[in-house]
């Protein structure tokens, strides 16, 4: 006996393309839900979701039955009605955006900023919108806490009674921070590029410097030489290194 296997008009081309297809469909939904960003799918026309992942449900607090049909402006997800309707028009307008951030609302009240990403898409033959929302709540308020330190590091020092600076190997002023305006009557931009020795005290110079030497030679070690160094209005001051 002798069987055809997709001989051609028995219908099993299609079958096989039909399989191929559902199984395609099948690997991107479950992508979808599998990816972590909070991704949907809503109607142009109106901005209806159509289609929400999991990542938009937990990323929201909401579930996928109460956002499907509903659009943003009813479900109130959008700290600010005006940036929404924007960038809802620029989406409408230009047919992508890249990188926006925005301010959202979660479900229990919390105050998101989000990334968001858009482009006009066609889903079975309806005109849409695919956005993917990344939330950088975290990173943000990781950042200004990091500004807020630095705020409060640099009013300390500029408080203080001493002045921090970095100075090279062979002894060239790096940067400079803190009283030096008040202490020596310099701004730092004058000085900063220069060599530290310009300044100093020449009784003074030889023993400073071999503590620098020490101190590249030997890291770790802590030293406090004194020396002299020379005021904007014309005296010298008595100063100490604490350096390392």
């Amino acid at each position: 006996a002798v069987s055809a296997v997709g001989m051609p008009g028995d219908g099993s081309e299609g079958k096989i393309v039909e399989q191929t297809l559902r199984e395609t469909e099948r690997c991107l939904r479950e992508l979808f839900d599998l990816l972590p960003a909070s991704i949907s799918f809503t109607r142009k026309s109106d901005h209806v979701f159509l289609e929400v992942n999991r990542g938009f449900e937990l990323g929201s607090g909401l579930r996928r039955e109460d956002v499907i049909g509903r659009s943003a402006r009813h479900l109130d997800i959008w700290a600010s009605d005006e940036e929404r309707d924007k960038l809802l028009q620029l989406l409408d307008t230009h047919g992508d955006i890249r990188n926006h951030e925005i301010r959202a609302m979660s479900a229990d009240g919390r105050r998101l900023q989000l990334s968001f990403s858009a482009s006009s898409v066609t889903v079975g033959g309806e005109p849409g919108g695919l956005s993917v929302l990344t939330d950088v709540t975290a990173l943000r308020e990781a950042e200004e806490a990091i500004r807020e330190n630095e705020r409060l590091i640099e009013l300390l020092v500029e408080n203080s009674s001493d002045i921090l600076g970095v100075m090279s190997a062979t002894g060239v002023l790096v940067s400079l921070r803190g009283p030096l305006r008040r202490i020596l009557g310099y701004e730092p931009d004058a000085l900063i590029g220069r060599s530290a020795f310009e300044f100093m005290h020449p009784e003074d110079i030889p023993g400073v410097r071999q503590t620098l030497e020490e101190l590249v030679a030997t890291p770790g070690v802590v030293r406090r030489p004194e020396f002299r160094y020379w005021h904007k209005e014309g005296r010298w001051v008595p100063m100490e290194i604490s350096g390392a």
